[in-house]
């Protein structure tokens, strides 16, 4: 009876383990992978805002649906002046069109969500809003890709008004992103 009670414990940690790395795959069953990384740069934006910058990071929860987030700094040349510079995070919701294709070379998507604009230093204050874009990833490789992207920002008016002029901005990013 003694090893009985091993046997049981271990079958069961052995079933679990075997559970989780299917679940935590990075692939899935068609070997297109779970999750992207990408870096951005948007040289050009509109309404006062020069210049854009952040990475991010998605996580495909079904089919062609994926929950997204990123962080970044967003305002006048050069980055880094405390005075017009501005950090930008937000959560999305993506969609990318032809989920079923294991290996397309242009990957279409739009995405959508909400953003805080934050600044640093003696005064930190934070501002809500939301975003709303589109793009394409263009697969040189099973792992690398050209982000091409359209993205607007949409800043909820408070006192602080982070974002310059009317809060609102738009802007033209290119990147890489990594799979």
């Amino acid at each position: 009876m003694r090893g009985h009670s091993f046997v049981k414990p271990a079958a069961l940690s052995w079933l679990l383990l075997f559970a989780l790395s299917q679940v935590a795959s990075a692939q899935t069953e068609n070997g297109k992978s779970r999750w992207q990384g990408y870096y951005f740069l948007a040289p050009a934006a509109t309404n006062g805002v020069e210049v854009s910058t952040g990475l991010g990071g998605e996580v495909f929860v079904h089919k062609g649906i994926g929950l997204n987030i990123e962080g970044g700094a967003a305002g006048t040349r050069p980055l880094g002046n405390a005075d017009a510079t501005f950090g930008v995070a937000s959560a999305d919701a993506t969609y990318h069109f032809f989920p079923k294709t294991s290996h397309p070379s242009a990957e279409p998507f739009v995405e959508g969500g909400y953003t805080l604009f934050f600044n640093g230093g003696p005064s930190t204050s934070f501002d809500s809003g939301a975003n709303l874009g589109g793009g394409a990833n263009v697969w040189f490789s099973r792992h690398v890709a050209l982000r091409l992207e359209v993205r607007g920002y949409l800043n909820v008016p408070t006192a602080s008004q982070l974002v310059p002029a009317r809060g609102n901005f738009a802007t033209f990013r290119f990147g890489v992103t990594i799979r």
